[in-house]
This record gives structure tokens, C-alpha cells and sequence, in this order.
């Protein structure tokens, strides 16, 4: 079991290499009627809410969400320190500018 500092220790490590505005891919792992989580290959799960699929006010459905198992990808739009969450977005403005990022050599992880 890993204890609690060792886990402080390892969100901040995380959060010192991964920066909001970053592309990142992950397995969508389960679906929840809030949202989605998915397995970034690191110790931390990422979290796509329901508000954060589409532009605008736009809501997605539960059963829109992309399949367990997909491989996807999203952009941090925050980090959740009370839950050790890497908070996620798919809405299209968000992943344009994170692709932005990339064309202007941003280092994205």
C-alpha cells in the first residue's frame, strides 16, 4: 500500500511534468453518469465530466460516450488536488489549442 506521502510526493511530480493546455491519450476506462475516466498510463486516473465533450452548452448524452477500451485523446484543462484528478476536456476548442500548442513546439507529454 502506498502511503500517503509517497503519494503527495508523486501527484506533484506529475503535475510539475504534465501542464494544463497538454495532449494527452488514455484508455476510457468506465463511464459514470457525470463522466468518464480513463487510464493515462501513469498513477493517476484522468476525468472527462460530462460538461467537458462538447463546445458550447451542448450536453453529451451517457450514451454517446466512446466505448470502454477506446483509446483517446484529450486535453488537461485542470488538475484536482482533493481527488488526485487529472481533469479533462474533448471539446474541440480545447484540443485546437492544445494541437496549437504542439505546432508552436510546446513539449506535450
Amino acid at each position: 500500500m502506498i502511503e500517503s506521502n509517497e503519494l503527495s510526493c508523486a501527484w506533484k511530480d506529475i503535475k510539475e511534468k504534465l501542464k494544463k493546455g497538454d495532449l494527452v491519450s488514455g484508455i476510457v476506462m468506465s463511464h459514470y453518469p457525470f463522466g468518464i475516466f480513463l487510464d493515462l498510463g501513469i498513477q493517476f486516473y484522468g476525468l472527462v465530466q460530462i460538461v467537458n465533450f462538447k463546445d458550447g452548452n451542448e450536453i453529451m448524452s451517457p450514451l454517446e460516450y466512446p466505448q470502454i477500451g477506446k483509446i483517446i485523446e484529450a486535453a488537461i484543462i485542470d488538475f484536482n488536488d482533493s481527488n488526485m484528478q487529472i481533469l479533462l476536456s474533448l471539446k474541440p476548442t480545447d484540443l485546437k489549442n492544445s494541437l496549437s500548442d504542439l505546432t508552436n513546439n510546446r513539449k506535450i507529454k
